[in-house]
């Protein structure tokens, strides 16, 4: 009877080789996992081109103080004058 315990708890050298080989099985799994996991995490933090395309466009002015306006009425003559902000044109 102690020699069927002993046997139990012994593998055979063909299961203990198939049981080395699941287990470098699933390290290697594990560690490509992990790196996929960890170049995932890489590109999450390089600023893609796609992110926000409007973050280098400058703020444009408000309309009123990008095109002022005046005007002047002398008789029949009317005179309009725009004050035009530099960069913007009509």
């Amino acid at each position: 009877m102690n020699d069927n315990l002993m046997t139990t708890l012994l593998p055979s050298p063909c299961l203990s080789l198939a049981s080395l080989f699941r287990r470098f099985i699933a390290s290697v799994v594990s560690v490509l996992c992990l790196m996929s996991l960890l170049v995932t995490f890489a590109f999450a933090q390089v600023p893609s081109a796609f992110d926000d395309p409007f973050t280098n466009e400058p703020q444009f002015l408000d309309v009123d103080q990008a095109f002022a306006f005046d005007f002047s009425q002398k008789d029949n003559v009317l005179t309009l004058n725009f004050d035009i902000a530099a960069g913007y044109y009509l």
